[in-house]
């Protein structure tokens, strides 16, 4: 024979013996009571397992892998199995944090990184910051290991300021006003300049053409003494375009270009527009310990013409270009405009229409003001006039 009690809504309990039924006073009803961890306490505290019926050698336990409880604050989550997905793609491996997300595993991928959500006490794997190195030529571009081309650099992109503040430099000419956060996507450019060398090869290929005046004395590719390490020069806007096209590139936006010569938000410590640099270098003001320019000895340094390219070691951005404070300046695609910065827009700008284009940077023959990364012309062909190329990621 066995008792069964049960509790009804109106406080009595039946106590159900042998088919009779016997009032129980409520006082003797709720005497003993049955826990959420499935065992009945007596009123002296004493605990008896509540077995199954129907089998006297068995009991049913109750784990923490069958109930959840409402305190969370006094129970650990803790996952049976290690691969689980913690709700967004990351492994957890047991164990609790101040999140309740376990331990987050990394995924292997070196373009991510484990992290716990504390709001929603789930795992995930976040890209890292676009550009960090995952190996030998190799950078993250979002939570992909991209390789880098021979011969560029990665430049991040995202956020920046581009333009002249005159706040901080003071005599900004117009066309370069006014000074504007812009956001652009990020892209491979050229480490160094194209060389004379680089273009013969175009040349050679049958995808170029020899610009009209490139044979003049001041050129690099003139005939008596030609520099095929020194930048190509004297050479129009349609023959940048060309080469780069040969290449499987295309001539770099300007503000791509700027941002390849001043550096994000993210390469700046402090306010953003506040310590972006006037210079790729930094903000000392140029010289020709820094780069190709006009000094008091006269154009490059001196020599009266350009430099090898990269030989200006200090002359390199924070991404690695070289060669975007002097030397020479440097075709884009943009079509000359005065007020283009006035009418940017605030993601990827480029101006599309204009018979001449813009030219950036400085040259082997201006002064330190015009060495400014922000410092912008309409272009002309000259000795003074070079170019290189972007690629765009993938």
């Amino acid at each position: 024979m066995f008792i069964v009690r049960v509790f009804v809504p109106a406080t009595l309990a039946l106590a159900m013996v042998s088919g009779c039924y016997d009032v129980v006073p409520e006082e003797e009803a709720f005497g003993a009571e049955t826990g959420s961890d499935g065992q009945t306490t007596a009123e002296d505290g004493s605990e008896t397992d509540v077995t199954a019926s129907g089998d006297s050698a068995q009991s049913t336990d109750i784990t923490a892998a069958d109930t959840t409880t409402e305190d969370a604050s006094t129970t650990d989550a803790t996952t049976t199995d290690a691969g689980t997905d913690g709700g967004n793609g990351a492994e957890v491996t047991g164990g609790t944090d101040a999140g309740g997300c376990g331990t987050c595993a990394d995924d292997g991928n070196p373009c991510t990184t484990a992290t716990c959500d504390t709001k929603t006490g789930k795992c995930s794997n976040n890209p890292v910051k676009s550009g960090k190195s995952c190996g030998s030529d190799k950078v993250c571009v979002g939570a992909k290991c991209t390789a880098v081309p021979a011969g560029m650099v990665f430049s991040p992109g995202g956020d920046g300021w581009l333009g002249c503040s005159t706040t901080k430099s003071g005599d900004c000419k117009q066309e370069t006003l006014p000074s504007k956060k812009i956001t652009i996507k990020p892209v491979f450019i050229d480490r160094l300049e194209v060389s004379t060398k680089q273009f013969q090869a175009c040349i050679t290929a049958g995808k170029c053409n020899k610009p009209k005046g490139a044979e003049k004395p001041e050129c690099s590719m003139n005939k008596k003494s030609p520099k095929p390490n020194h930048p190509m020069n004297c050479l129009p806007w349609g023959h940048a375009k060309a080469y780069c096209s040969y290449k499987g590139k295309r001539l770099p936006t300007e503000a791509e270009w700027e941002r390849a010569a001043r550096g994000n938000c993210a390469t700046v410590s402090g306010d953003c527009k506040a310590e972006t640099p006037v210079y790729p270098w930094g903000n000392d003001v140029a010289s020709c310990s820094y780069t190709m320019m006009k000094n008091h000895t006269g154009p490059g340094c001196g020599t009266n013409n350009t430099a090898a390219v990269g030989t200006k070691a200090k002359d390199k951005s924070p991404i690695g270009a070289m060669d975007m404070g002097g030397n020479v300046s440097e075709w884009v695609i943009d079509g000359w405009d005065a007020k283009a910065l006035t009418n940017w827009a605030a993601t990827n700008p480029v101006v599309t229409k204009g018979a001449k284009h813009v030219i950036k940077g400085g040259h082997f023959a201006a002064d330190s003001p015009d060495i400014r990364s922000f410092s912008r012309n309409e272009g002309t062909e000259s000795p003074q006039v070079g170019f290189r190329c972007v690629l765009d990621v993938n």
